[in-house]
């Protein structure tokens, strides 16, 4: 048994020493190395192609209306007091236009490096008005004087633009950029004036006009692109527009003495001008 055992165990030692052997033979295999995932460069965004949007904003303006009053006596009535009368007409109604604005827009914008140029038409529907009164006195020596109290409006209902626009991009998704081109809108004024009785009176007098007027504008912005939503695009912008004047002619007013009679007749031309400043944020989306 003991010869047994050892033979065994000198068996099982060449058998372990021959596969030792037969591994250290085998080649050996290389590491298996993954290929790195392929991720395409991202390019930048670019501010060429169409878009369209929505805006909304404030306007205000420093504007007034103006009256320019002529007096033309009844002979003999001698006429100064007729230059008289109509000096008492106010010159001036500050009324001062404020109010919202709102509507749309759509453009195109090309750009090559940093430099972006392109259109933009707008069109808006507007409330911006204003209203003042205004007392004025002339002085009839010996008479006494003559008071007129004269109420003005003037309100912008919309407003359109046709601009061409010119910037830059300091980072990719920040374009900054200056405008202006053609506006046009439509404006209504009117205009009446009252006296105080005395010794000698002015009837009243009024007078209203309404027309589509085309100016010019300018202004700038500033546009970002939506960092979640690469199509849209907000932006903030400032513009000045200039639409003119409007006048019109107020009905007759008569210069009436304490008998009733009828000295003369009062003319007074109303002006009303329509330049003002405008706020505006927008939201764009580029279609292509």
């Amino acid at each position: 048994m003991r010869y047994l055992s050892i033979a065994i165990v000198a068996a099982a030692s060449a058998v372990a020493f021959t596969q030792i052997t037969w591994a250290a033979d085998m080649p050996v295999k290389a590491p298996v190395y993954k290929a790195p995932v392929y991720k395409a460069p991202v390019a930048a965004f670019s501010w060429t192609g169409f878009y369209v949007g929505a805006s909304a904003g404030y306007g205000w303006s420093d504007a007034d209306l103006s009256l320019a009053s002529v007096g033309t006596a009844v002979p003999p009535f001698p006429a100064q007091f007729l230059d008289a009368g109509a000096s008492a007409t106010p010159p001036i109604l500050a009324t001062h236009p404020r109010g919202f604005i709102g509507g749309g827009q759509f453009g195109y914008n090309h750009q090559i490096n940093r430099l972006v140029w392109g259109y933009e038409a707008d069109f808006s529907f507007a409330d911006i008005r204003g209203s003042n009164t205004r007392g004025g006195t002339a002085n009839l020596f010996p008479s006494p004087p003559v008071d007129i109290a004269a109420v003005g409006e003037q309100k912008l209902n919309f407003l359109g633009t046709v601009r061409g626009k010119l910037g830059f991009t300091p980072l990719d998704s920040l374009l900054v950029y200056a405008t202006g081109g053609l506006a046009y809108g439509h404006v209504e004024s009117s205009t009446n004036t009252s006296d105080v009785p005395s010794t000698f009176s002015i009837g009243p007098a009024f007078g209203s006009a309404s027309a589509v007027r085309a100016g010019w504008t300018a202004g700038g912005g500033i546009e970002s692109v939506l960092a979640f939503a690469p199509r849209w695009s907000l932006k903030a912008e400032y513009l000045y527009y200039d639409l003119g004047n409007l006048s019109y002619a107020l009905s007759p007013a008569a210069f009436i003495a304490n008998s009733r009679t009828t000295v003369g007749v009062i003319n007074t031309t109303a002006t009303a001008h329509f330049q003002g400043s405008l706020v505006r944020v927008g939201l764009n989306y580029k279609i292509n």
